[in-house]
């Protein structure tokens, strides 16, 4: 069932703000006064700490979801898809780099996205014991269930991307 939000309460949105202000107290403007730093190299490595931290979270995200090998499954007439929503889920989600206790530690569990899907209300903790279990049921049932390690996530994502590119430049101009 879903849950929708009308109107956000006003106290959340105090405590949003809030929240912001603090992080921009004790991530840069109390190193700004207390580093021996110029200002501006304060600003430039918080700014560098976030483009990085976005940027790898994104990477990780899509790579997930968007490669050479994606499904994007198609409803019929009424809007329905031809799986169930778990096999669904199968078909469109990937996990990465799901024995390497380093990745599981820097992505907080990301690494296991396909027990993310199944299981969203299950902890991140526990997903390194469940994906075992989804993969022995994927390989007893025939179902989809696929998993990379992360280098090969990332090139297959920007290989797709520069096929993609390609093929709208062909479209585009009609040249080969």
């Amino acid at each position: 069932m879903k849950k929708v939000v009308e109107k956000i309460p006003t106290r959340e949105i105090y405590r949003l703000f809030a929240a912001k202000i603090i992080n921009l107290i004790y991530m840069l403007f109390i190193p700004m006064l207390l580093l021996d730093q110029p200002w501006y190299m304060v600003l430039y490595g918080w700014l560098a700490l976030h483009l990085c931290g976005s940027a790898l979270g994104v990477v990780a995200l899509v790579s997930t979801h968007v490669d050479e090998d994606a499904h994007f499954p198609q409803t019929d007439e009424d809007g329905n898809l031809s799986a169930t929503w778990a096999m669904h889920q199968m078909i469109v989600t990937k996990d990465f780099s799901t024995n390497s206790k380093l990745a599981n530690f820097l992505y907080g569990g990301f690494t296991h996205h396909v027990a993310h899907h199944l299981f969203p209300g299950v902890g991140h903790t526990y997903y390194p014991y469940i994906t075992p279990i989804i993969m022995r049921y994927a390989k007893e049932y025939d179902l989809p269930y696929t998993s990379y390690p992360f280098y090969h996530a990332i090139r297959s994502h920007f290989r797709m991307l520069k096929d993609k590119g390609i093929q709208e430049n062909i479209l585009l101009t009609g040249e080969i």
